[in-house]
């Protein structure tokens, strides 16, 4: 094991900015539960810069990789909530308006948390700059939204370094590589080396992989499209599977958008999303697993997740596995996961 640092760092408790006693009690269960979390830094033979290579966070288990998530996005929707509450009375206009003038900033507690363990090289920060570049244009190009390579929602990419890498129970994971998931069990800085160099690693007793996706049945799929309801106004909706060994999750996000001028920004409005799951076995033939969530918020994005924990990966069949429904500005539409 080529450890260069290992910083265990305590997460101090969050201040919001309007706090109240349901936010400071989200924070505290963020502080308590994540003070096993660490930092850590590998050399990657060849790689420019450590900071954007070999840096990312360790956890004791993916349970606490999922509570973590979990506490965040609490977390941040309660920090929505307060500024949502604050302006109830005003359009959606005028509270797109007001949150440009008073520089709210919704994804605040997740910048605290990366601030707390000096991580500088979250994913969430890399998928922030490619959106800016992306909807810095007259047309929004489905062919160049980080949506199409980036699976991750925000509390999770806070997580997550910017090559899609993660330390959970002494393994890295490695998310990035469109057809495998890659888990390296030791010699990390050699083996994210030959992972990231695109090298045949099947026969390396430091690193497995599990196939993401296999015709009809799949452990790994993401799907978007737009509607534009009204000229100007647009809703992304995103439907998601993931499974690995130790967990799956199923989830529907929906991001609503307006043009202005000649680019185009995230919008504010009412928004609903709910998910519905027939998840396979490893035959793909038997539904071994069903689920059902909804969730609805005045928000920029809105997703609901359903996970389902066990040792055995689950399946989703094409057209029969992930449904969703959507709501946004008044508009409804529904997409099922299909290939």
């Amino acid at each position: 094991m080529k450890l260069k640092f290992l910083i265990p760092i305590l997460f101090l408790s969050l201040i919001l900015l309007n706090s109240c006693s349901k936010e400071d009690a989200i924070a505290n269960d963020v502080a308590n539960s994540t003070q096993e979390i660490q930092k850590v830094v590998f050399e990657v033979p060849g790689a420019k810069s450590i900071s954007t290579s070999g840096t990312m966070l360790s956890f004791s288990s993916f349970e606490e990789f999922e509570s973590t998530v979990s506490n965040l996005v609490d977390l941040v929707d309660a920090h929505e909530d307060v500024f949502v509450r604050q302006y109830a009375e005003l359009s959606d206009e005028e509270l797109n308006a007001i949150e440009l003038t008073t520089g709210f900033v919704s994804q605040q507690p997740l910048i605290d948390f990366e601030n707390q363990y000096s991580f500088t090289n979250s994913l969430r920060k890399k998928y922030n700059e490619l959106e800016a570049i992306w909807l810095n244009n007259e047309e929004l190009d489905p062919t160049t939204d980080p949506d199409n390579t980036i699976y991750f929602s925000a509390a999770e990419q806070t997580l997550i370094n910017e090559h899609q890498e993660v330390m959970v129970a002494g393994k890295v994971y490695v998310f990035s590589k469109m057809s495998n998931t890659f888990e390296v069990h030791d010699e990390y800085g050699a083996s994210l080396a030959k992972i990231k160099n695109n090298e045949d690693v099947s026969q390396d007793p430091n690193i497995t992989s599990y196939e993401k996706s296999s015709g009809s049945c799949t452990t790994w799929k993401s799907q978007e499209d737009f509607h534009t309801y009204i000229t100007n106004y647009k809703a992304k909706r995103i439907i998601t599977f993931r499974s690995l060994p130790q967990y799956t999750k199923s989830k529907a996000k929906v991001i609503s958008y307006k043009k202005s001028g000649n680019s185009w920004t995230r919008y504010r409005t009412n928004l609903y999303v709910s998910v519905q799951t027939y998840l396979k076995g490893s035959d793909c033939a038997t539904t071994v697993k069903q689920g059902y969530g909804n969730k609805s918020k005045r928000r920029k994005e809105l997703k609901k997740t359903l996970t389902d924990w066990g040792n055995n990966t689950l399946r989703a069949k094409n057209g029969q596995s992930v449904f969703a429904n959507y709501g946004y500005n008044g508009y409804s539409s529904s997409k099922v996961l299909a290939w």
